[in-house]
């Protein structure tokens, strides 16, 4: 765990729930002060600022509309007010909606482009701007494994996370040696949208290693990527393998598929 002197701060964009939740109690744990980025889940952050807090860290709530350029562009700035100089930024909140290429609408598009693409662009762009010269940063993208394993369900969702990954190239690519970027690509992790409890069970053990990733793998993850000094414009994948496995359907679709 990092002593008081050596502490460091980690903004994470819907850090209030789900995997952001795990990577900030986490990161508490080996001693991170923590701003959790939120939008509609004001008691879930309220609730997770005061466990980081009750944990001996530093940590602050922060709301903010990514869909909204002047959100998004302040948020760094609050974060810094809050808690001081930003060490790390995790990408993580995501927008998640069904769509295909057959029934898909402008609007739709350009909302998952802008919580998923822009946003995630000019937070990076703001949060460089605050490291000093003799500092390095890092940035996780919070990715998909869909984006080595493609198909057209969700559709708008997933030309955002290929995107996304393509952007972590050139940014790491022109922001060093100050930042590091990379990209984290999760499997199937918990249950989304309307999907049951067994659908999940079945589809997280479409994947060579028998599971998919856990929120703990995701954890580890992030740990690691903190810490390798030496990577920047890559993707890890961490899945099971799961994208292995080519699917003509998202794999939750998959498993519906099949038990029919």
């Amino acid at each position: 765990m990092m002593t008081q002197t050596e502490s460091k701060t980690v903004l994470i964009t819907g850090g209030a729930t789900r995997i952001g939740k795990y990577i900030a109690l986490s990161l508490a744990k080996d001693g991170w002060n923590v701003a959790i980025h939120y939008n509609e889940s004001e008691p879930q952050a309220i609730d997770l600022v005061q466990n980081l807090r009750n944990m001996g860290v530093k940590s602050a709530a922060i709301k903010a509309n990514l869909a909204m350029e002047d959100n998004t562009l302040e948020l760094i700035e609050a974060a810094r007010e809050e808690l001081g100089d930003i060490h790390s930024l995790i990408n993580n909140a995501s927008m998640f909606k069904f769509d295909t290429p057959e029934q898909f609408n402008r609007f739709n598009l350009e909302q998952h482009m802008a919580v998923n693409l822009y946003a995630p662009l000019l937070l990076i762009s703001e949060f460089a701007k605050q490291i000093p010269q003799d500092k390095q940063g890092c940035v996780i993208n919070l990715l998909d494994q869909k984006t080595h394993n493609l198909n057209s369900d969700f559709f708008s969702y997933t030309l955002s996370k290929v995107s996304l990954e393509a952007a972590t190239k050139l940014l790491a690519s022109s922001l060093g040696p100050n930042l590091r970027v990379c990209g984290l690509a999760p499997g199937i992790t918990l249950p989304s949208g309307e999907q049951t409890d067994s659908g999940f069970e079945k589809a997280h053990k479409l994947a060579p290693l028998g599971k998919s990733s856990t929120p703990e793998d995701i954890v580890s993850a992030v740990k690691y990527l903190l810490n390798a000094n030496a990577v920047t414009g890559s993707t890890l994948i961490v899945d099971g393998g799961q994208h292995l496995w080519p699917t003509k359907r998202d794999v939750q679709f998959e498993v519906k598929e099949t038990n029919n």
